[in-house]
């Protein structure tokens, strides 16, 4: 028996919320946080479960409320199941570095270092040696070491300020600070007899370490997405940095950067190099304009991969590559692929396939009508990329360990749907794969919410001013189409997915009584205005059952600024509701 409930504002809001899940080197478990907020004065409570990938059975562990990141320590002789987190005491200002010995008696931990400074974002690397490399990030103080907040704080009057490139938005300010990569080395240390008071265990070799102290106009790494743009090899890290230029006219150049570390407790002797990019002639272009992340060395780190998308071709995202002797990068499409033009989809992010893998492949999460799927795509020419998982949009996917000789990998993959905000899977990367087996659903496809994707949602197609569109439509649980439904015209700054949103829900504003309609408008300035104007002409003739005179629009920044600009256009819409951001 599953038990139900209608998706209200409050359910919604009292939801527990996943994150994504990592496998165990030995690749018997799954590891992931369970968020889940506080309404009524209650406060938000975060909790680390595992999963057992065979059974789908999953267990809670004993975190403190303020640990982070979490992630498995590579293997050590017969141990596999280490845990290393980080955990914040905001009091002192401080990160303590705690290791867990095994994941099945999680109360067996121990403090193996404490950082002087906020920091998250944590990588490790197995090294050669036994030892392990490990990556952070954190801001970096005048000193070019790591800052503390509250050691800055209690030290100087509390005091509020901008200063710089970064644009405050809503009620948060780009603090002064600059973030950067700090590293160390972890070795093992056996109980003596000198340090009695110290068991055996992990230890930090130094001190955190920050490779670009000195090189105060360069912030690593950059980008909303902090853990994504930078990567770690037993031999560097690559980072995607912003270079701040030093002219308010000007926004700040994202480029792609790459460190060699000889020695992982020791400062660096080689400055970042600049990854540069070989164009069609044989020249090289220094000013790299564009968008760049996701970085990711290869798996014997001698290569560098990342994405690079060019404007004002928002759609033209490539996957580039570069050897870490040279630091020039070429365009995979063209050069290894063999594509005349960028793949039709956009990727998002991508992960290169482990050594024991049969093909040389990237995995790759790209935009697919609405969806963000997963293809597998060799490294040769003439190759095409291959579906592996279509029907869901996937967030995040990890290799999983295994001593197979087939060459296959299989992938722990997690994912959501409109009807399902939390969803674990294992998809096998065969080249006849079977169909990915559910490890755990949230909602159980649905049902929990008395949602059905079957029943509720659907997709169309709407004529924009110069291409055709797609838009998800979704009903309410209760709909009947002989009855007329108000609709809501949902437009927010990111596009709307087959996907679990937890600020644009388009299956909680159905479930209130409307029938919502999302689509995936590109295009700037007036033929947006056009796009729209289409898209409400065209709607009556596709679903008859919608009641233009209880028209509702709701989106971002645009939606307002359209409004504003074509009161015609405002006029067709009963109400407009905007996320408040600022216009600007």
């Amino acid at each position: 028996m599953v038990i139900t409930q209608q998706l209200t504002p409050k359910t919604f809001a009292s939801l527990p919320r996943r994150g994504v899940i990592l496998p165990s080197p030995d690749g018997i478990y799954g590891l992931y946080s369970v968020s889940t907020h506080g309404i009524n004065g209650k406060r938000t409570e975060k909790e680390w479960r595992r999963l057992c990938l065979k059974s789908g059975l999953s267990r809670p562990l004993k975190c403190h409320e303020q640990t982070d990141d979490v992630a498995w320590l590579p293997p050590l002789g017969d141990y596999t199941r280490r845990l290393i987190w980080l955990r914040a005491d905001p009091d002192r200002g401080v990160t303590q570095l705690l290791i867990v010995n095994d994941v099945i008696f999680p109360e067996h931990v121990y403090i193996a270092s404490e950082f002087k400074g906020q920091v998250r974002h944590l990588k490790v690397r197995a090294l050669e040696d036994g030892s392990v490399a490990l990556a952070v990030v954190g801001q970096v103080g005048e000193d070019g070491g790591l800052y503390n907040a509250e050691a800055a704080r209690k030290a100087s009057a509390p005091k509020t300020y901008h200063d710089g490139m970064n644009v405050p938005e809503l009620k948060h300010c780009a603090k002064p600070q600059r973030y950067g990569v700090f590293y160390t080395r972890l070795i093992w240390r056996d109980w003596s007899e000198s340090e009695p008071d110290e068991c055996s265990g992990w230890r930090a070799a130094g001190p955190l370490r920050n490779f670009c102290a000195k090189d105060i106009s360069l912030e690593a790494p950059a980008g909303e997405d902090a853990l994504g743009n930078f990567d770690i090899s037993p031999k560097g890290i690559v980072f995607v940095g912003c270079r701040d230029l030093g002219d308010p006219a000007h926004t700040r150049a994202p480029d792609v950067y790459y460190v060699p570390i000889e020695s992982w407790d020791a400062p660096v002797r080689y400055k970042p190099t600049k990854i540069i990019v070989q164009n069609d002639h044989d020249h090289y272009d220094n000013d790299n304009i564009g968008i760049v992340s996701n970085p990711r060395f290869s798996p014997d780190g001698t290569m560098i991969a990342y994405l690079k998308t060019s404007p004002p071709e928002t759609a033209d995202t490539r996957l580039m590559m570069a050897h870490v002797g040279s630091c020039v990068g070429f365009d995979v499409w063209k050069l290894v692929i063999g594509l005349p033009s960028s793949w039709e989809l956009v990727p998002s992010s991508f992960e290169f396939a482990p050594t024991q893998h049969k093909r040389d492949s990237v995995f790759i999460i790209a935009e697919d009508r609405g969806r963000r799927s997963l293809y597998e795509l060799e490294l040769r020419h003439h190759a095409r990329p291959r579906p592996l998982v279509k029907n869901v949009s996937v967030h995040a996917f990890y290799p999983i360990p295994s001593d197979a000789k087939d060459g296959n990998t299989r992938l722990l993959v997690s994912a959501s749907s409109m009807v399902d905000y939390g969803l674990y899977m294992i998809v096998d990367t065969a080249e006849k794969p079977e169909q990915p087996r559910i490890l755990s659903s949230a909602t159980k496809n649905g049902v929990k919410l008395e949602l059905s994707h079957s029943k509720q949602v659907s997709n169309i197609w709407l004529e924009g001013s110069s291409e055709t569109t797609h838009a998800w439509v979704v009903k309410p649980g209760k709909f009947d189409d002989t009855k007329k439904w108000p609709v809501v015209l949902m437009l927010p700054e990111d596009a709307v997915r087959d996907e679990w949103n937890w600020k644009w829900n388009p299956a909680l504003w159905a479930e209130q009584g409307s029938v919502i309609v999302c689509p995936s408008f590109t295009t700037p300035g007036e033929r947006l205005h056009q796009d729209i104007i289409n898209c409400m002409d065209y709607l009556p003739k596709l679903m008859p059952c919608i009641d233009l005179d209880r028209t509702v629009v709701a989106g971002g920044n645009v939606v307002t600024w359209m409004m504003l600009e074509h009161p015609l256009l405002a006029k067709k819409f009963r109400a407009i509701i905007c996320d408040g951001r600022l216009l600007g």
